[in-house]
């Protein structure tokens, strides 16, 4: 097993409880084939559906130990529709030991929702495909040595330190003079100038 084999990363796209599989007769014509001429069926079991990095693969196992009766890797033509009936297929098997040899089978769901996960789950893995082949390639370059070499050192500047408090303070010293000086603090005191009550009374009775 190669490195990049045994890192990649297993994903379950689609696990069925209950699938029979049929041997199914040859091809009647070019139309394709009929699930209502399949009367033969040889196993039943569940389907589990297998994403490996780039590759899937649909296997067929025992219902209680999990034993593989037959695998078929998903490629182009791996997997076709019968005409008369949206819950049958036909699987190109593989034997796992010699890639040339191999077989046809019928694949039959109990409920159409079985197979309608059965149809997503396999487009959705080449829609997986066709994301990673659009994607760009990535070149990381060469690694470079950040690590400082001996007798190296690292300078770090903060900039001025200011004095603590010094924005403040400086805005309240600004804000006395403004009303001190402006017209909108308290009234300035009255002048000498001004008479008061009574120096104006003692006038009035003088006049």
């Amino acid at each position: 097993m190669s490195g990049d084999d045994e890192y990649q990363i297993e994903t379950t796209l689609c696990m069925i409880q209950t699938v029979h599989v049929f041997q199914i007769p040859p091809r009647s014509s070019s139309g394709g084939h009929r699930a209502n001429d399949w009367t033969r069926e040889v196993w039943d079991g569940k389907l589990k559906i297998v994403q490996k990095g780039s590759t899937a693969t649909v296997y067929l196992l025992d219902k209680h130990n999990n034993n593989e009766f037959a695998q078929a890797p998903v490629v182009e033509g791996a997997v076709e529709k019968c005409t008369d009936s949206s819950r049958y297929f036909v699987l190109r098997c593989v034997n796992q030991k010699d890639a040339n040899q191999r077989a046809f089978i019928g694949l039959a769901f109990n409920e159409r929702n079985d197979a309608f996960e059965f149809n997503v789950a396999l487009q959705d893995f080449e829609k997986s495909k066709k994301r990673e082949a659009m994607a760009p390639a990535v070149d990381d370059g060469p690694a470079v040595d950040m690590t400082l070499k001996k007798g190296e050192k690292i300078k770090i500047n903060f900039g001025k330190k200011t004095t603590a408090g010094g924005g403040a303070a400086a805005r309240r010293r600004a804000g006395g003079a403004a009303k001190s000086s402006g017209g909108g603090g308290l009234l300035a005191p009255p002048t000498g100038d001004t008479p008061s009550r009574r120096q104006w009374q003692a006038q009035q009775g003088g006049g």
